[in-house]
């Protein structure tokens, strides 16, 4: 086990569970360094705020690879779900559609309750462009993203669920659209958009009938390409205009969208559409959920290989919720020195002076020089 120490509470005897650095990227002690009065005196005269000690169990510096937002079985069987709803919605049977959505409302509620039960859950989105489930993976977690959003803004369980039911099914009416448009590799010309632009409504149309979809899922249907400044469509709403249930979807979805290489469009990464949910605020987004959004989502997933001011490299091995801006980076190699002998863990909230000065598209054949 590990756990945090603040400066006030170190002790002689502690083991180090990551190494320590000054702020200026000044190598002190290394992991597994039991502390003695030199170590503390060394530690309190360069101002380290917190260490993490080991207690128990070993500690591990990373495992590796990108984690899933919610567990492979769960998506899984989301992703299923989905399929059927979508079948129904396209081939226009009510009554086998109504089957498909009683059938739903068990996977997202368990899916609800998964990301109720982790206070420190922290979304990223992830390149889902791999996968024949486009469509629905990214419907989940358009879906997840937006209840964490949901759940720090300590939303009633009850609103929750419509929230989740129109962030997943948010777009049925995809399925009203000819596929020719909807997998054309270039820009949709003017008549094509106008029909692509009519998916939200026919969405909520499709499910107004249903008791199985609140009115407040569909407004998340119909208005969920709706844009802050009124740019977006199917009715140009501005503002306060628009449900706050779809202001929340609308960031989810292109948060998620922007990380996955599409027909249409090319792959961002994570950082990059990160910043640009960010810049938005204001413009596209509402600026209180894009305040939300920064709150429960990260720049830098558990995976993202950086080159750090200092001239370290490495991998993102853990992110805190409310500091996601600064990451755990479990550091490899340095610029100057090569390659470490043992991985070193640090913790970027512990050392405010390191900054993250690139992101590398994977794990470099350590050539990476700083600029």
């Amino acid at each position: 086990m590990v756990r945090r120490v603040y400066r006030d509470d170190f002790r002689a005897g502690m083991v180090l569970a990551s190494a320590i650095l000054s702020d200026g990227g000044l190598f002190l002690l290394s992991e597994g360094v039991v502390l003695n009065d030199d170590h503390l005196r060394l530690l309190r005269s360069n101002g380290v705020p917190f260490i993490h000690v080991r207690e128990g169990e070993a500690f591990a510096p990373w495992e590796g690879g990108v984690p899933p937002l919610i567990p492979e079985g769960s998506m899984t069987g989301a992703v299923e779900a989905l399929k059927g709803a979508f079948a129904s919605a396209a081939q226009g049977d009510e009554e086998l559609l109504g089957a498909r959505l009683e059938g739903l409302i068990p996977v997202v509620a368990e899916i609800q309750d998964q990301v109720l039960s982790q206070p420190e859950m922290v979304a990223h989105c992830q390149d889902l462009r791999g996968h024949d489930d486009y469509t629905f993976r990214h419907s989940v977690h358009v879906m997840v993203i937006s209840l964490l959003m949901g759940k720090a803004l300590e939303m009633p369980e009850g609103m929750l669920t419509a929230l989740a039911m129109g962030a997943v099914l948010h777009d049925i009416g995809k399925t009203q659209i000819p596929v020719e448009i909807l997998n054309k590799p270039g820009r949709l010309n003017p008549e094509e958009m106008r029909i692509m632009r009519r998916h939200p409504e026919m969405g909520a149309a499709m499910l107004e009938s249903s008791h199985l979809v609140s009115l407040e899922s569909r407004r998340v249907l119909a208005q969920h390409h709706e844009r802050w400044d009124g740019s977006g469509y199917p009715l140009g709403l501005k503002g306060r205009e628009i449900h706050p249930f779809a202001r929340q979807v609308a960031v989810a979805d292109v948060y998620d969208a922007l990380a996955s290489a599409r027909p249409y469009k090319t792959q961002r990464f994570a950082h990059e559409v990160y910043r640009y949910v960010r810049c938005q605020s204001g413009t596209l987004f509402d600026p209180k959920v894009v305040e939300v959004f920064s709150r429960v989502t990260t720049p830098y997933p558990v995976g993202t290989w950086m080159l750090l001011s200092s001239g370290h490299v490495g991998m993102v091995t853990r992110v805190e919720r409310g500091n996601t801006l600064r990451p755990e980076v479990t550091v490899v190699h340095h610029t100057r020195t090569g390659t470490l002998s043992t991985p070193l863990v640090l913790d970027l909230a512990a050392h405010p002076r390191l900054q993250v000065r690139d992101i590398l598209p994977a794990e470099p054949g350590y050539e990476v020089c700083p600029r």
